[in-house]
């Protein structure tokens, strides 16, 4: 559960004892982008993360990469999110690498434990050593495989910023937020 407060932070707590206590930094701007309302410090610069999905698909879907490569809405959505390692979120993923003919190993995300508690136990039960397939972020990563190669770019390196699929997704940021190129880090 997780409860905020009248204090900038919010407390995670996990059996009824604080975890975790996360400081609170918001913006609330117009569509000038004049301040209407803060917490904490307004201009921190911070990590989008994962909200960051959305725009990512956005730069996956203008590639032309889910026709070519007959991505469906499942696939989509999983582009868009974080998943927690389900077997049917990796089977996707895997599909997916597949529909775009590129290879597990070619995901540059690493592996990790998954996010949900009984996966993470029953996997070292099983001495399951995760993969970047079983990565929450694999959906995504598979989908912007699929835009490098749909777009003629060199796949390896495609994670990397100067990559010209990091490029279009930098451009979609721009274009929807109204930052410039340089803003954008």
């Amino acid at each position: 559960m997780t409860n905020t407060t009248s204090h900038d932070f919010v407390v995670s707590e996990r059996n009824g004892i604080a975890e975790n206590r996360h400081e609170i930094h918001a913006a609330v701007v117009d569509s000038t982008g004049r301040l209407l309302l803060s917490l904490g410090n307004p201009s921190r610069l911070t990590l989008i993360r994962s909200a960051a999905k959305p725009l990512q698909a956005l730069a996956v879907a203008e590639s032309g990469a889910l026709e070519r490569y007959g991505f469906d809405e499942a696939d989509l959505a999983l582009v868009c999110a974080s998943h927690s390692s389900e077997d049917r979120h990796v089977a996707r993923a895997r599909a997916m690498l597949g529909k775009a003919r590129n290879a597990e190993e070619s995901l540059r995300c690493g592996g990790h434990p998954s996010i949900m508690p009984g996966i993470h136990r029953d996997w070292i039960r099983r001495d399951v050593v995760p993969t970047a397939v079983w990565s929450n972020c694999s959906g995504k990563h598979a989908g912007v495989l699929a835009a490098a190669k749909a777009i003629g770019a060199d796949v390896a390196d495609y994670h990397l910023l100067g990559h010209p699929v990091q490029a279009r997704i930098a451009d979609v940021v721009g274009d929807l937020s109204g930052l410039q190129s340089q803003e954008i880090q």
